[in-house]
C-alpha cells in the first residue's frame, strides 16, 4: 500500500485556494507499476471521500483501466492541485490567473511525490495535467504520444475520465491504448516521439508524403469520423441507428506520423491506395466501428 503523501501545508502560504480549499486530497495507489495517472484536482465528491476519482469519473477510470487489463490499486494516482480548485472550469478567462497561481503552489507537492516514488512514466490526464508534466497543451493532438516530462521520465497524455464521460465515449479506446503505451514505456521500451502530423494539408503534399514512405508501410492505423463520433459508446454500438455518412478520415503508417483528411475526392482515392498497398497490415482505431461504414462507403 502506498505510504500517502499527505500535504502538511509548508508550501501553503499565501495561496490563493486558502479561502476557498477544503481539506487535502492526498495521492492514492501502490504505485508498483511505476506508473503515476495525473488529473487536475479534487471536486466535490473526492473532498467528500478524501481519495482520488470518487464519483462518476472513478467508475470511468476502473471501467477503462480493466478494459485495458490493469488494476487501479497498482497506479500511482495524484493531481495538478490537491484540494478544491476556484473552478473546473479550466479556461474561465475570470479564474485564469488564480488556477495558475494555484497550480504553481501546489508544485512542489507533485514534485515531492515524484521524488519518493521515482515512477518512470506519466499519464497526464486532461489539458491541465499535461500543461504542467510537459509545459505544453492540446491534448486532442498529442494524446498517447510520448513526451519528455518535466522530471525527465516519459509522459504519455491521455484524455480525461470525465471528458470520455460526458459524451465522448469514442475516446475510451484511446485512453486504454496510452494506458498499454504507458506500461511499455515503464519497462523502457519507448522514448520521446518525434513528429510529423499532417492536419489537412495539399492534396499534392499528402501524396509526396505516401510516396515518400512507398514500401515502407508495413502497417497502417486507420480511422474515419462520423457526425456521432464521440458520442457513442463504440463497446455497445451494434450499428442501428447510427449515421454512416462518413465526415472525415485519417491514416498513420509510424507513431509520430498521421494524415487526417475531409472525406472527399481526391482524398479518398489517397486513402484506397494506401489500403491496397502490398505487405500492409491494416489496424483499425475500432475495426467494428469503422470498418463497417468503410464498406457502406464502397
Amino acid at each position: 500500500m502506498l505510504t500517502v503523501i499527505q500535504p502538511d501545508g509548508k508550501y501553503c502560504g499565501n495561496c490563493v485556494q486558502q479561502p476557498v480549499g477544503r481539506r487535502f486530497v492526498p495521492a492514492d495507489g501502490s504505485g508498483s507499476n511505476k506508473v503515476l495517472l495525473l488529473s487536475d484536482s479534487p471536486w466535490t465528491n473526492e473532498i467528500a471521500a478524501g481519495k482520488n476519482f470518487s464519483g462518476a469519473a472513478g467508475y470511468t477510470l476502473e471501467r477503462l483501466l480493466k478494459r485495458a487489463g490493469y488494476d487501479r490499486p497498482n497506479f500511482l494516482v495524484a493531481n495538478t492541485i490537491w484540494c478544491k480548485p476556484p473552478t473546473l472550469n479550466w479556461t474561465d478567462q475570470h479564474f485564469r490567473p488564480e488556477v495558475a497561481k494555484a497550480l504553481a503552489q501546489c508544485a512542489p507537492y507533485l514534485d515531492d511525490l515524484v521524488a519518493q516514488f521515482k515512477p518512470r512514466v506519466v499519464v497526464p490526464m486532461g489539458n491541465v495535467a499535461l500543461r504542467r508534466s510537459c509545459g505544453v497543451s492540446g491534448i486532442e493532438s498529442r494524446h498517447s504520444y510520448v513526451h519528455e516530462s518535466v522530471w525527465g521520465i516519459p509522459a504519455i497524455p491521455t484524455f480525461h475520465p470525465s471528458y470520455i464521460m460526458q459524451g465522448n465515449q469514442k475516446m475510451g479506446g484511446a485512453f486504454v491504448f496510452a494506458l498499454r503505451r504507458a506500461m511499455e514505456a515503464a519497462k523502457g521500451a519507448l522514448k520521446p516521439t518525434k513528429y510529423e502530423l499532417l492536419l489537412d494539408p495539399p492534396i499534392d503534399k499528402a501524396r509526396a508524403y505516401l510516396n515518400r514512405v512507398k514500401g515502407r508501410i508495413p502497417a497502417l492505423v486507420v480511422d474515419i469520423e462520423t457526425p456521432e463520433s464521440g458520442k457513442l459508446n463504440e463497446d455497445d454500438d451494434k450499428g442501428t441507428g447510427s449515421s454512416y455518412h462518413i465526415i472525415r478520415a485519417g491514416f498513420s503508417h509510424t507513431e509520430g506520423t498521421a494524415i487526417t483528411f475531409p472525406w472527399t475526392e481526391p482524398w479518398i482515392s489517397l486513402l484506397q491506395e494506401a489500403l491496397n498497398r502490398s505487405n500492409t497490415m491494416v489496424e483499425w482505431t475500432d475495426k467494428e466501428f469503422d470498418s463497417r461504414r468503410l464498406r457502406a462507403a464502397g
